[in-house]
């Protein structure tokens, strides 16, 4: 969902029942001016461990990222036979919310990140345990140009990306707007405070 940075500052001074002060200088910066910088800097950081410490059912569909039509998905042949696919993220990517492959029978929810013991699955042999179209896997690694997600359980090279939700570190834009899963952000407001 869609927030700005001056709603989420009104939201962090009603919480704390401060109220707007009229008539300071022009030259002062007000309660709520100086609020919205100190929140625009805090809001990467703060907001990107919301969602990465979030559980699933709180995240939403997340962003629909890139237009799946223009994303380039890589195919490779992975150690069970089966096809993984390389697709690039952001260098601002914080957690998947959703991957699907044409071919697959269900989509996959959650990425194995570098360190994790799931992530050493991809290189089983058995599909089964890397990834199938019944229980495909996707895995975090690390590309050519950055981090890409492998979507392993594919059975043809020519198989497609059909979908792809994803949460992104959130930043205001010079319009103060920013995206941010609607159920966490009461705690996006209170961890501000």
């Amino acid at each position: 969902m869609e927030y700005t940075i001056q709603q989420l500052c009104a939201d962090v001074l009603g919480r704390l029942g401060e109220q707007p002060v009229a008539d300071l200088p022009a030259d002062l910066p007000t309660v709520a001016e100086a609020l919205e910088r100190k929140l625009r800097a805090a809001l990467p950081e703060v907001g990107t461990m919301l969602i990465s410490d979030a559980p699933a059912g709180k995240l939403g569909a997340g962003g629909e990222y890139g237009g799946i039509s223009g994303l380039q998905a890589e195919a490779r042949r992975m150690p069970c036979g089966l096809y993984g696919f390389d697709v690039e993220v952001p260098a601002d990517f914080v957690r998947l919310v959703r991957m699907r492959m044409a071919s697959w029978e269900r989509d996959a929810h959650e990425a194995a990140m570098p360190g994790d013991e799931q992530h050493q699955r991809q290189y089983s042999p058995e599909a089964g345990i890397a990834g199938c179209g019944s229980r495909p896997r996707v895995y975090l690694n690390f590309g050519r140009h950055g981090m890409v997600l492998t979507a392993v359980g594919s059975e043809e090279a020519t198989d497609a990306l059909s979908g792809l939700g994803l949460w992104r570190m959130p930043i205001a834009d010079s319009a103060g707007k920013f995206q941010f899963p609607a159920p966490l952000y009461p705690a996006l407001v209170s961890a501000m405070l």
